[in-house]
């Protein structure tokens, strides 16, 4: 057995329907043959990756803004693309 090991992958109608694949948004789930698998939709490990900005900033639009954020400590001193994750976009995460 290998430990926290992840690929990700994208799943046809045909593998989930020959496969029994149920979805459930509601628990981020998803189970194939009679939940002989489940697995999580999205990693559980998703704060290793996530940047957070440090207080409340309404930024008007057209236009651009530094402003001061959080980053998981294997950035630090990195140039690193940062782009929104649409589902956690006008979310606070605790």
């Amino acid at each position: 057995m290998v430990d926290k090991i992840s690929h990700d992958l994208i799943l046809g109608t045909d593998f989930m329907r020959q496969n029994a694949a149920t979805i459930d948004y509601r628990s981020g789930t998803i189970s194939i043959c009679d939940n002989l698998a489940a697995l999580h939709l999205q990693s559980n490990e998703l704060d290793k990756f996530v940047v957070q900005n440090i207080e409340g900033i309404c930024i008007p639009g057209y236009s651009e803004m530094l402003m001061p954020v959080s980053v998981p400590e294997q950035f630090n001193n990195k140039t690193v693309i940062i782009e929104p994750i649409p589902d956690f976009q006008f979310k606070i995460l605790q």
